[in-house]
């Protein structure tokens, strides 16, 4: 029936992903002999980290037939506060301040997001679009649009290494096993798929549909300041043009991954 069809082009879907990657790494092989060396590899990995920290977030959001095109401005914005405070304000505990500062961040401004786009009823990609210039120019107002250095004590999880693994690989592979947990084992995911599927009869089903949106954008908010920590780690510096058109990548690679952008 048609369910067994839609089982099948899931699996080939999945199928033609691999064989696409396994072909692009071959090509890559061929053009350059150290493409498939681990140092390389574990490289790749390690700048994918961001990308696949911020599709989690992004997957519930549009699993809800939604969008956000802000979460570079959100990253951008985190990293120029976490450098501006480290710099600005030098100690121990500053730098410690700073990790949990910036996941508290990125969930609020996500949590700005989801309540203008469900308390107010606007559009998500206007909504989220107005906010990335709004967030992208306060990022360039703090930081003056200057580059900032934060001191190397912040860097842990772009650069740290646990075990011989790289930080950044630890801390996606944690946030994507999060991500399967909320999604298959609580109220919450539950909740998103259904509203993604039918927002009118989640409504009528008496779910909390406002409630969970918002927290959707929560979600994707805190991964982005999750990948603010990585990425200013990584680069170690805040520069102006961080985060331009990482959403488009993030949003590619949740689509790659197999959600669709029609939600559900």
């Amino acid at each position: 029936g048609f369910e067994r069809v839609s089982r099948h082009l899931r699996h080939w879907r999945w199928l033609a992903v691999l064989v696409g990657i396994v072909l692009l790494a071959l090509l890559f092989s061929q053009l350059s002999p150290a493409f498939l060396q681990l140092r390389n590899l574990q490289n790749i990995a390690v700048q994918a980290a961001v990308t696949g920290v911020m599709a989690v977030g992004m997957t519930f959001i549009i699993m809800t037939a939604g969008i956000d095109i802000s979460v570079g401005g959100i990253l951008y914005l985190t990293v120029a506060v976490v450098a501006w405070l480290t710099i600005n304000v030098p100690g121990e505990a500053t730098i410690l301040a700073a990790y949990p500062l910036a996941l508290l961040l990125g969930a609020l401004l996500g949590a700005v997001n989801g309540a203008i786009v469900n308390l107010l009823g606007l559009n998500s990609l206007v909504t989220t679009l107005a906010t990335l210039s709004i967030f992208r120019g306060l990022a360039i107002h703090i930081t003056e649009a200057r580059i900032l250095i934060p001191p190397d004590a912040v860097r842990f999880l772009g650069i740290g290494s646990i075990g011989g693994i790289p930080v950044p690989l630890i801390v996606a592979l944690l946030t994507v096993i999060v991500g399967i947990y909320l999604l298959n084992a609580t109220r919450f995911g539950r909740h998103t798929l259904a509203i993604g599927a039918s927002r009118r009869s989640a409504r009528e089903s008496g779910l909390p549909v406002r409630r969970t949106l918002i927290m959707a954008y929560v979600a994707v908010g805190l991964c982005a300041g999750l990948a603010a920590l990585n990425l200013l780690g990584r680069v170690g510096a805040v520069q102006s043009d961080m985060g331009i058109g990482i959403e488009f990548t993030v949003i590619t690679a949740v689509v790659l991954g197999g959600t669709a952008l029609s939600g559900g």
